[in-house]
């Protein structure tokens, strides 16, 4: 399972950042995983991407992992 934790924009003169906070559970065990975009695209726009930064490693290694263990994603 996936959570949104938090996001947060971070403002500096030479920096705007979206900063997000996902935990995965996976058989109790809480993971945090983080993810960064620059907001100059709109703020919007980087949050969704900051949270897919912080969520496709985990995804990834998760359908590998299930790849092969012999499971198949249908």
């Amino acid at each position: 399972m996936l959570r949104f934790i938090a996001a947060r924009r971070l403002r500096h003169p030479q920096h705007d950042v979206v900063v997000v906070l996902v935990e995965a559970v996976v058989r109790g065990r809480r993971i945090p995983l983080t993810g960064a975009a620059s907001a100059i695209d709109g703020v919007e726009r980087v949050s969704i991407l900051a949270t897919l930064q912080a969520t496709n490693v985990f995804v990834a290694g998760t359908l590998m992992a299930n790849s092969a263990n012999g499971s198949s994603a249908q």
